[in-house]
């Protein structure tokens, strides 16, 4: 089942998505309403800043555990000038309608040491619950290096098209994204922003706006996988670059990233991106190890599969299985 619980600031009052209702409706999803009873083995609050605000008539759900996933950071910037929610509002808001805050769960290393550091939190889970993807189509496509058969390398990113998505020092947008290197750099989703802060539009740049074309046939054609957002944004978890090493494209991150994704990706400042897009483009070895470390953390950490043992593994979890069973 599952409960319609919108950000009180995106318009609370906003109808269900109806491609989701029409998905909930095929796949025999019940959809909550404010103000019923009803019992769950588990409640997952997939986002804490919607209990930043109490809904009217929150329904009754006598359950067995409640997991809140950490996907979000209260403040969205390093400063804290840019705030999503109150930690103790959320957790006093859960005690309420629950009667407990329940297990907080980070989605990413980053979120977990950030948490850690934090008193407004609650201890994190152990675990990490990275975000998952049915990676039958991610997967199916066969990498390909181009280095012996197309004239540069193609360079790219995917993403939305927002300030905090794009370095605010015009230097360091252009190094991160090797403004006139000889490559061609793709942007699918917009780059308004990045227009605005750099005085002259590179000649290798090209963008593309949100939503023009399919997200897993761009980053098929990318060569290497590229995301610089402004260094002042907490990025919790960077979903783009889990698609991008799904698909088959190494991806090179700043070295905030790699709480996130360890051995996965490549790490650098701005200014050393394009030595490291050279090394993809002339040794195909590093370029095939580099995708196979990508599609292997996808693998073992991404995978809609590995849900239920999500599950199984929360706090006293077993315990009410075996209850159940009995």
């Amino acid at each position: 089942a599952v409960l319609h619980y919108r950000r009180y600031d995106l318009d609370p009052t906003r109808p269900l998505d109806v491609d989701f209702r029409r998905f909930t409706t095929e796949n025999s999803v019940r959809i909550v309403a404010p103000g019923e009873r009803l019992a769950a083995k588990i409640v997952i609050v997939t986002y804490p800043a919607v209990f930043d605000h109490m809904m009217d008539r929150f329904p009754e759900i006598a359950h067995d555990h409640l997991a809140v996933v950490v996907n979000q950071m209260a403040e969205r910037d390093v400063a804290g000038t840019d705030r999503a929610y109150d930690p103790e509002r959320v957790r006093a808001h859960l005690t309420k309608a629950f009667g407990s805050e329940g297990v907080w769960v980070p989605n990413s290393g980053r979120v977990h040491d950030l948490m850690v550091a934090d008193p407004r939190y609650p201890p994190p889970h152990d675990e990490i619950w990275t975000p998952l993807r049915d990676l039958a189509t991610w997967l199916a496509a066969v990498p390909v290096w181009r280095g012996d058969t197309r004239g540069r390398p193609m360079i790219g990113r995917h993403g939305r098209d927002h300030p905090l998505k794009w370095p605010t020092d015009p230097a360091l947008l252009a190094a991160a994204y090797c403004a006139g290197k000889p490559c061609d750099a793709r942007f699918l989703g917009g780059a308004y922003h990045a227009r605005r802060r750099l005085r002259r539009w590179p000649r290798n740049w090209q963008a593309e706006t949100f939503g023009s074309r399919d997200v897993q046939g761009f980053l098929a054609e990318l060569d290497v996988f590229l995301h610089y957002p402004d260094p002042g944004y907490i990025e919790e978890f960077g979903g783009a670059a889990m698609e991008a090493m799904a698909v088959g494209v190494p991806a090179i991150l700043p070295p905030e990233f790699e709480p996130i994704y360890g051995p996965a990706a490549l790490y650098t400042e701005p200014e050393g991106v394009w030595d490291l897009v050279q090394k993809l483009w002339a040794e195909r070895d590093f370029w095939e190890a580099r995708v196979a470390a990508g599609r292997a953390f996808v693998t073992q950490n991404c995978s809609s599969g590995v849900f239920p043992q999500r599950l199984a593994r929360l706090p006293g979890a077993s315990a009410a299985a075996q209850r159940t069973a009995s």
